[in-house]
């Protein structure tokens, strides 16, 4: 997951990114493993109080 992120991340940061082939790809795959349930946006932590993945959102 974390190379996912990372390319999530990278084209946040740097929008003309989005046009790129591999940029396309990693947010299908997010879409995907969101539609899938093996993401969430934000989950509950240990503690109990939920956390947001950002990087998602």
């Amino acid at each position: 997951m974390n190379n996912l992120q990372k390319a999530i991340e990278a084209a946040w940061e740097d929008r003309s990114k989005l046009s790129e082939k591999p940029t396309q790809e990693a947010i299908h795959h997010l879409i995907g493993l969101l539609d899938s349930g093996q993401v969430r946006v934000a989950e509950p932590g240990e503690d109990g109080a939920w956390k947001v993945n950002e990087w998602v959102k």
